[in-house]
């Protein structure tokens, strides 16, 4: 499967993809799509900023091997379930870490209800496909750099209209119509990707 085709596969073929001989793309599509992800949830789970990034690998190579084992792995609930749960494992050694020497925010206490990683981990990856969302649609000829800057300096950025108008040369209505046209798009295919990264088993 190309690199194209796989970044438009459903989390259930990119899934059956990691099995396939050769499946380094779909190793790479799925770090793509859930590195972002762990870094987010882990942070929220206390683990210190500078080692997140070292944790999220962790934790997915940990996924990488215990899915290569496992012979069911329905038995391990949804993919977001079994990657929380990893991830819990993952971060308790940051976080000892970290209270042992008071690094971190606040050494606040482990987060153990179900409800809440869950809502957690579903904020993560809801902004992790608004990110890419974003990131596709700035690399797409879709619109011109004006219409996209108005529209990340107004949404994304707060930034008055009338100072984006300056900036970019635009009048002021084209500076709420840019905005208008590019969160119509971007809310499109955020929802496309919500479909095709929706949760697999």
């Amino acid at each position: 499967m190309t690199n194209s085709a796989l970044r438009t596969t459903t989390t259930t073929q990119l899934l059956i993809a990691l099995m396939e001989p050769g499946e380094e793309d779909a190793w790479i599509e799925f770090d793509h799509r859930y590195r972002p992800v762990l870094r987010g949830f882990l942070y929220q789970l206390g683990v210190p900023a500078h080692v997140v990034q070292e944790v999220a690998h962790q934790t997915l190579l940990e996924f990488c091997r215990e899915y290569r084992e496992e012979k069911d792995v329905r038995g391990k609930g949804t993919l977001g379930s079994w990657l929380i749960e990893i991830a819990q494992r993952q971060a308790a050694p940051a976080r000892k870490h970290a209270r042992h020497h008071e690094e971190g925010r606040d050494l606040q206490e482990p987060i153990s209800d179900p409800a809440r990683l869950i809502q957690l981990w579903e904020q993560q990856h809801e902004q992790a496909i608004f990110k890419r969302a974003w990131d596709t649609l700035c690399i797409s000829s879709q619109f011109e750099e004006p219409t996209l800057r108005a529209f990340e300096l107004t949404a994304l950025r707060a930034v008055p209209p009338e100072e984006v108008a300056q900036v970019w040369e635009m009048a002021i209505p084209e500076v709420y119509a840019a905005r208008t046209r590019v969160s119509r798009r971007l809310r499109e295919l955020a929802a496309d990707l919500a479909l095709i990264y929706e949760d697999s088993f």
